[in-house]
């Protein structure tokens, strides 16, 4: 008798330890949610008006060329994302007037309007200013990027002078696709290892107790 209720004791508190550990089991997965999108406050952006002439001047190169690929920038270690992080974006060029230019063109801008980065539509063609920020190509809300879509002036175009030629092949800065994994992931995933392992030690501890009292 006393040896059923030791045995009764045991699975009692067994099951008490599988149902904590399910519920840390859920802790631990609304914490991971929470953390899977840390964003970070963002500024409105506010630009001068400047008019093709302008643009130009300040600008390293320009072309036009239809927006056909776009890349978005790794995750942080920390797991958060900006507005200001980098957006890549790959463009057919077909007429250069400034600059370098290749037949496939990659600039970067911010990724959101919100801290002045560009928005190019994909199939869309542009009119496009960029400037040299080391080995890349940048570009933003107020570097006066025009759509052919929206309108673009002719006689701004005819401000632009003559073309000049391309060079064949890409531009080479498209950055690789991957992305890091946060370092938040790589602790839950291993809290997440270590109760599993529990679990199914008690279990099988539990199912080896039951086994000797079968006997």
């Amino acid at each position: 008798m006393k040896r059923k209720e030791n045995g009764r004791l045991r699975t009692g508190m067994m099951r008490a330890k599988i149902r904590l550990l399910a519920a840390l089991l859920i802790v631990l997965a609304g914490i991971g949610g929470s953390l899977a999108v840390k964003p970070i406050p963002a500024y409105a952006c506010t630009c001068a008006i400047i008019d093709t002439e302008e643009a130009a001047g300040y600008a390293d190169t320009i072309f036009s060329g239809t927006a056909v690929d776009r890349r978005e920038s790794p995750i942080g270690s920390d797991g958060g994302r900006s507005s200001a992080d980098p957006v890549y974006y790959r463009f057919e060029v077909d007429t250069a007037w400034k600059g370098e230019a290749y037949e496939k063109m990659t600039l970067s801008t911010e990724m959101s309007s919100e801290s002045c980065g560009a928005d190019f539509k994909m199939g869309e063609k542009y009119l496009v200013f960029a400037r040299k920020d080391g080995n890349m190509l940048t570009t933003g809300l107020c570097s006066g990027n025009q759509s052919y879509a929206a309108g673009v002036d002719p006689a701004a175009v005819q401000q632009l002078g003559e073309p000049v030629e391309r060079k064949a092949g890409s531009s080479p800065d498209w950055p690789e696709e991957g992305s890091a994994i946060p370092i938040y992931v790589w602790a839950i995933g291993g809290v997440l290892v270590v109760v599993v392992v529990v679990v199914a030690l008690a279990l099988a501890r539990g199912r080896r107790h039951a086994a000797k009292r079968n006997r």
